[in-house]
């Protein structure tokens, strides 16, 4: 997670070391698909969490589509466990968690 200070208001993002690969579960490999479907949503679960703003949260939730891709995963897959995820948390929860001032020292 990275934490910074912009005069006295805490913004938090997912840090990822910049030699790390881009990997997630092969969409090929021999596993039930309630797993496949269940890494992309919880990807986008934990960047919900550790995100405290929205630019932040698209930055990686468009990360998470890449590497998503990079790994064989159907493009209309991906965006049918994206909805699946903003349907069952309700997408104006994002938009009320990433109030800034509620950080603010």
């Amino acid at each position: 997670m990275t934490i910074t200070n912009h005069n006295g208001i805490l913004k938090t993002s997912i840090y990822h070391k910049p030699t790390a690969d881009p990997y997630y579960l092969p969409y090929t490999s021999d596993h039930p698909n309630r797993i496949h479907r269940n890494i992309p949503y919880n990807a986008l679960q934990r960047a919900a969490r550790l995100c405290s703003n929205l630019h932040a949260f698209h930055s990686e939730r468009l990360r998470i589509e890449v590497t998503l891709l990079l790994n064989n995963y159907p493009p209309k897959f991906i965006t049918n466990q994206f909805l699946r995820f903003f349907q069952v948390n309700r997408a104006d929860v994002l938009i009320k968690r990433s109030d800034e001032q509620s950080y603010q020292i």
